[in-house]
């Protein structure tokens, strides 16, 4: 696996604010996206774990359009941290909260809803990939949102990140291994690549009734 100080280090250094998520060029073209990947959703009352928050700019659509419970922001990069907290400044302090990801450390909070857009993509390495849903596939959270980028075949790129492109094509993975990883859960719905949005794909997942 990548050594922590590496990966955080390709995060706060090697990418630009556009790639981090910190800055947003179109915020309607965002907002159309998370629409799509929500799949018309209520997050009202739920409490939200936003793993690889970027800039904050989920959060902000959540607020502006719900009134959940309370939203957790995760990641790896202090700089996105930074620019979440300043976005979210209107959000009060008890309905937020910001949590730096460390890459050999996955926790995911007691929440409802865990929400994963622009972030599986650039994964660093199969062994991380394999912890994440490993660990995801234990936890009590109801429903799941996660962006991918599709290949028939799950690859990595060169580790560790030396460049921007790298980042933002690090992982490919596609629906079929998704749900086998995810066992406990079952797919509820998905919406395949377009012309707009290439290979990205988004999946809606809730956890399995009574399961042991």
């Amino acid at each position: 696996m990548i050594e922590q100080k590496e990966y955080i280090r390709a995060w706060d250094e090697r990418v630009g604010e556009q790639t981090s998520h910190i800055t947003i060029p179109n915020i309607d073209m965002l907002y159309d996206i998370y629409k799509k990947g929500i799949f018309n959703f209520d997050f009202t009352t739920k409490k939200v774990l936003d793993y690889g928050c970027g800039g904050g700019w989920f959060g902000k659509y959540l607020f502006d359009n719900f009134v959940p419970k309370k939203y957790i922001a995760k990641d790896i990069s202090k700089r996105s941290l930074f620019a979440a907290k300043k976005l979210l400044e209107f959000v009060p302090e008890e309905l937020k909260e910001f949590q730096l990801i460390l890459p050999e450390q996955i926790i995911f909070d007691d929440v409802d809803v865990l929400v994963c857009f622009s972030v599986i993509q650039h994964f660093p390495t199969l062994d991380y990939f394999n912890l994440f849903f490993k660990i995801l596939n234990s936890s009590k959270i109801t429903t799941l949102f996660l962006q991918i980028k599709r290949k028939e075949e799950l690859s990595f790129a060169i580790e560790p990140y030396k460049t921007t492109h790298e980042i933002n094509r690090a992982c490919y993975t596609n629906e079929k291994d998704i749900k086998a990883r995810l066992s406990n859960y079952k797919l509820k719905h998905n919406k395949k690549p377009n012309t707009i949005e290439s290979d990205y794909q988004y999946l809606m997942l809730e956890r399995i009734a009574n399961d042991k």
